[in-house]
């Protein structure tokens, strides 16, 4: 299988397909987004920790449901 772009057209493809965009429209709407609004600053320590609080608790988990001990 191979793609192209529409600049350079390949004959030999399994499916030939085109999405055609309105630009112009689609410019008019990008023009139109705000900015989305910062809420909270969090910190690389704050992150670390909660990735390794989640960690933790999905092994709790995973030892609870399976019915391993602490010992093994």
């Amino acid at each position: 299988m191979v793609a192209d772009n529409p600049e350079e057209k390949i004959a030999l493809k399994m499916f030939h397909c085109e999405i055609q965009n309105d630009h112009e429209a689609i410019a008019r709407e990008e023009r139109s987004y705000k900015p989305i609004p910062m809420i909270k600053t969090v910190s690389d320590e704050e992150i670390r920790q909660n990735y390794a609080g989640i960690k933790t608790q999905v092994a709790d988990l995973l030892k609870a449901e399976s019915g391993v001990s602490e010992a093994a």
